[in-house]
C-alpha cells in the first residue's frame, strides 16, 4: 500500500464527490460544504485549489497507489500570525482506522516545514472526535488545551481541542543526528516527545527498539553516548525515568465512567498494535494485565509487564491514559505485590473464599426494599441464608483487601470484583446481594464480573443461548447502574457473538477482558512462517494436554486433534482458524509448558523479533475486529 500526497487532478473529482457526500465526514468538518456533495462541487473545489496562492494554500490529495481517497490541507494565517498555519483533513470512511491519515498528515507537515518559513501548524478538532485527535498525536502534535464551548455544529455547542506541531519542537535536530549516524535506524515518529531539557524518541535498530534522548535530558537516562544524543536500552531503570519525565507513560486508574478494554500481552509484542486498534473507539486500554499464574508460567513479574506497556505507550504517543491490572488475584499478599509494582487496577478473584465459614452477617434489607422491588428481584429467608453461606467469606476478603491494601494507598485504584470463576451462574439476586453488602460496608467497586449464563470457553466464540444471555444481562446492567459501576466480561477473547449485545445493553459502559488472543495470534503467525517451529510447539502441547486441562473448563478433545506429521506446511495455518476449536484450545492452554522449554522459548522470541511486521499486522486486524463489534 503506497500512501502519498500529491496535487489534485480534475480526474479525481468523481472520487472526491463520492467521499465527501457522507454525513459521517461532514459532521466532523466546519460548515460551508454543500450536502449532497455533487460532482460539480468536487470539480469546483479542485479548480479553486489548483488556482490558489501557492504561498498561502498547501493542499493535496491523499492517495493509495495514486488513487485519491482523501484531502489534507495546510493554510497559512495572516498578519502577525503569518508564520503559522492551520491544518485540515479528511479521508473516505472505508479507510478509517488504518493509519493512512496519520501518514498523510506527517507528509504534509514535513513538506511545509522543509520548504516554507512556517514554524507552527495547529488544529482544533471537536473534543469528542477521538479518531482525529489520535491522528494528530501520532503525527507528533502536542495537545495544548481544551477550547470550551468553542464552536456550534448541527445546532450543538461543542468543545474543541487545540493541538500544535512546532518546527523547533519536532525533535528535528535529534532526528537529523540519528539519520546521520544511524542511517539504517527506523524512527517511530509517533513517539517524538519534548521535555524542558531535551527531546526523546523511540527507534528500531537491527530489530531492536531503543530510546534516543538529546539535550541535558540524556543525563537522566542510562545509555551509550553518541554525537548529539544518547542511545538507551529499554530497561526497567530507564522506564522509571521515562515515567518521571513523561507522566502519560504511568498507568493510572481509568474509573467507572469510560468503557475499558483489557489486553493480555504474554510475549510482550502486542501492546503497540493494541493501542493502534483503539483509534476511533471510545475505549481506554488496560495494557499490563497479568495474573499471578501467568507471571509464574511466563517467568515474569509485574514490573517487567508494566515496563513493556509503558514503552509501548511512549512508542505510540498514546496520551489518553492506560491501566495496569493485577488480574485474578486471590489473596491480600498478591494484591500488595501488584500495587507495589505500580498496578493501577486490581481484579480480585474471590473463588477460594466462596462457601467458606465467616462471622460476617447480612446487613441489608431484602424484603421491604423499594430498590429490590424496582429491580424485579425476589428473596426469601432460605435464599438469603444460602447467599450468606456462599458469599460471606468473599465479602470478608473484599473488605480486607480494600481496607488494608487499596484504601491506604493514597491514589486512585480501579477495583474489580470477579465472581465468574465458578460453575454456578451468578443470578441477579446474588449479584445484588454482593453489591449491596459491599456498598453498606463502604466498598466502592469500579467494576464487577458476574458468571454469566452460557459457556465462555477459551479460544472460541460464546456457546449458549444468546437470547437468554441478553435477558440476564439486562438485569445485571440495571443492578450495576444502581450502584454506579461497570459490568465486566471475562474470557472475552473471540466472543464475537456477544459483543454487540454487550455494547447495546450496557450502553458501552463496560470492561472487556481478553488475555490469550495475543499468544494465539503469535502461534498462528508461526504456523504461517515457520512450520518446523509450529510442529515442535504442537508436539510439546500434546504432551501436556491432560495436565493443562486441569486449569481450564474446555471441551478440547485429544481424539479430534490431527496427526501433525500428516498436515502439509501449507495447511498448518488453517489449524488456527476459528472453526478449529480443539487445536486452538490446545495451543491456548499449554503456552506455559511450551515456553518452559528453553529451546522452544528462544526460537519463539527470535521468531517474534524477525517477524514483527507480520505479527503486528495480524494482531491489529484481530483486535480491530474485537473492538469493531463492540461499537
Amino acid at each position: 500500500m503506497d500512501i502519498k500526497i500529491r496535487p489534485w487532478r480534475m480526474e479525481d473529482a468523481p472520487r472526491l464527490a463520492a467521499s465527501v457526500n457522507n454525513r459521517n465526514i461532514q459532521d466532523n468538518m466546519r460548515d460551508g460544504m454543500p450536502f449532497p456533495y455533487t460532482l460539480a462541487d468536487a470539480e469546483a473545489y479542485i479548480s479553486t485549489m489548483l488556482s490558489a496562492d501557492p504561498n498561502i494554500t498547501y493542499v493535496w490529495a491523499i492517495t493509495i497507489d495514486d488513487v485519491a481517497i482523501g484531502n489534507v490541507g495546510i493554510f497559512r494565517k495572516g498578519n502577525i500570525y503569518r508564520l503559522t498555519a492551520e491544518i485540515g483533513y479528511y479521508i473516505a470512511e472505508e479507510y478509517w482506522g488504518r493509519g493512512i491519515m496519520t501518514e498523510a498528515v506527517k507528509q504534509a507537515c514535513r513538506y511545509v516545514f522543509e520548504y516554507t518559513d512556517i514554524v507552527r501548524i495547529s488544529a482544533d478538532p471537536f473534543a469528542w472526535n477521538a479518531g482525529s485527535c489520535r491522528v494528530l498525536e501520532k503525527a507528533g502534535f502536542v495537545f495544548e488545551g481544551l477550547l470550551r464551548q468553542n464552536a456550534i455544529k448541527n445546532g450543538e455547542i461543542l468543545d474543541m481541542k487545540l493541538y500544535a506541531l512546532v518546527k523547533e519542537g519536532t525533535c528535528m535536530k535529534l532526528q537529523e543526528a540519528i539519520k546521520t549516524q544511524l542511517p539504517e535506524a527506523m524512527i517511530y515518529a509517533s513517539s517524538l516527545a519534548e521535555a524542558q531539557d531535551g527531546h526523546a524518541l523511540l527507534l528500531n535498530l537491527a530489530g531492536r527498539d531503543l530510546l534516543a534522548v538529546s539535550g541535558s535530558l540524556r543525563e537522566r537516562f542510562i545509555g551509550e553516548e553518541q554525537e548529539g544524543f544518547r542511545l538507551c536500552s529499554l530497561t526497567h531503570e530507564n522506564r522509571i525515568t521515562l515515567n518521571h519525565t513523561f507522566p502519560y507513560t504511568v498507568p493510572r486508574a481509568l474509573g467507572r465512567g469510560v468503557p475499558t478494554f483489557g489486553f493480555g500481552d504474554r510475549l510482550g509484542y502486542a501492546n503497540p498494535v493494541q493501542l493502534q486498534s483503539l483509534v476511533g473507539t471510545n475505549f481506554l486500554p488496560v495494557l499490563a494485565q497479568q495474573s499471578m499464574r501467568e507471571l509464574v508460567l511466563m517467568g515474569r513479574n509485574y514490573a517487567q509487564v508494566i515496563d513493556v506497556a509503558a514503552w509501548a505507550v511512549f512508542r505510540e504517543g498514546w496520551r489518553q491514559g492506560f491501566g495496569a491490572d493485577g488480574d485474578h488475584l486471590k489473596t491480600l499478599e498478591e494484591v500488595e505485590t501488584a500495587l507495589l509494582a505500580g498496578c493501577s487496577m486490581i481484579t480480585l478473584d474471590c473463588s477460594l473464599a466462596l462457601n467458606q465459614p465467616s462471622e460476617m452477617q447480612t446487613r441489608g434489607n431484602y424484603f421491604e426494599s423499594e430498590t429490590v422491588q424496582a429491580l424485579g428481584l425476589q428473596y426469601d429467608t432460605a435464599l438469603l441464608q444460602q447467599l450468606e453461606q456462599t458469599y460471606a467469606g468473599a465479602i470478608k476478603l473484599v473488605c480486607q483487601v480494600f481496607d488494608q491494601a487499596i484504601r491506604p494507598r493514597g491514589r486512585e485504584i480501579d477495583f474489580e470484583l470477579s465472581v465468574d470463576e465458578t460453575e454456578e451462574v451468578t443470578t441477579p439476586e446474588a449479584h445484588y446481594y454482593i453489591a449491596n453488602e459491599l456498598h453498606l460496608r463502604g466498598i466502592a467497586l469500579t467494576s464487577l464480573a458476574p458468571r454469566f449464563v452460557g459457556e465462555f470457553q477459551k479460544a472460541v466464540d460464546y456457546r449458549g443461548d444468546l437470547a437468554e444471555f441478553c435477558a440476564q444481562l439486562q438485569k445485571h446492567v440495571r443492578i450495576a447502574e444502581h450502584f454506579g459501576y461497570k459490568l465486566s466480561l471475562h474470557s472475552a477473547s473471540e466472543k464475537f457473538s456477544v459483543f454487540p449485545v454487550m455494547a447495546r445493553e450496557t450502553g458501552g459502559r463496560c470492561h472487556i477482558k481478553t488475555s490469550g488472543t495475543s499468544w494465539l495470534e503469535a502461534v498462528e503467525c508461526i504456523a504461517k512462517a515457520d512450520p518446523a517451529l509450529y510442529r515442535d510447539m504442537f508436539r510439546k502441547a500434546c504432551l501436556h494436554l491432560d495436565e493443562a486441562k486441569k486449569n481450564y473448563v474446555v471441551d478440547c478433545n485429544p481424539r479430534h486433534l490431527p496427526e501433525i506429521e500428516t498436515v502439509s506446511d501449507a495447511d498448518l495455518p488453517a489449524l488456527m482458524e476459528m472453526d478449529q476449536a480443539d487445536v486452538r484450545q490446545l495451543m491456548h492452554m499449554t503456552y506455559g509448558y511450551i515456553l518452559a522449554d528453553e529451546g522452544l522459548r528462544g526460537r519463539i522470541y527470535r521468531f517474534m523479533e524477525d517477524h514483527r511486521p507480520l505479527y503486528e499486522a495480524e494482531a491489529l486486524a484481530l483486535y480491530t475486529r474485537h473492538l469493531g463489534d463492540l461499537q
